[in-house]
């Protein structure tokens, strides 16, 4: 069985007028595919990206959610397109299709599954990594704050983190809180600069 995946296909366009000007000059025109392991918070951030909010309940994402408009990163303004797909097998082409059309592309996965369904999410992990995309990718580790005795350094250097890295050939791995707002607004912010063709952490 394959986990219900969501893909997020972004274009980014600079609104002006703000301290990252230079960033989202860069990062204008490009697409972002999220995808990532079942309950890893991928509708989360949709939602996020697409209204500025948080949905208070989970709900299975059955079939694709067209967004076109502006991202609601705090004080920045980007226009962006998010679609929101299911992980059944029949949209598993088109997945790939907007992974290889990525300027990169992210791998959410809940810590619990990290830890707790680890042979799953790398079986998961190694199928994108057997694209072998030209399209960098990112491993972003979510639930953070399920996790509060360890620091984001621990859970990236951890065993599992470096194992999926592996298996996606992952240039970065980012660790997100997605309840909390100053992380959420750090992690956007880190991933545009990768987006824009910034240092990878």
């Amino acid at each position: 069985m394959i986990p219900i995946v969501i893909a997020l296909v972004v274009t980014a366009v600079a609104g002006g007028g703000f301290a990252l000007t230079k960033i989202l000059s860069r990062a204008a025109g490009k697409r972002l595919a999220i995808v990532g392991h079942t309950s890893a918070g991928k509708t989360t951030l949709f939602k996020f990206l697409s209204t500025g909010t948080i949905p208070e309940k989970h709900f299975e994402t059955k079939k694709p959610e067209h967004f076109d408009g502006d991202v609601k990163l705090a004080d920045l303004k980007l226009k962006i397109e998010l679609t929101d797909m299911p992980g059944s097998k029949d949209a598993w082409a088109t997945w790939r299709t907007e992974c290889e059309q990525a300027d990169r592309a992210c791998f959410l996965v809940a810590h619990d599954k990290l830890v707790n369904r680890y042979s799953e999410v790398e079986r998961q992990a190694r199928q994108v990594g057997s694209w072998n995309l030209k399209t960098p990718v990112s491993l972003i580790v979510t639930f953070r704050d399920l996790v509060p005795d360890l620091s984001d350094t621990e859970i990236k250097e951890g065993e599992e983190a470096r194992g999926i890295k592996r298996a996606l050939n992952a240039s970065s791995v980012h660790v997100v809180d997605l309840t909390d707002e100053g992380s959420r607004h750090g992690f956007g912010v880190d991933l545009l600069t990768e987006l824009a063709g910034g240092a990878a952490k």
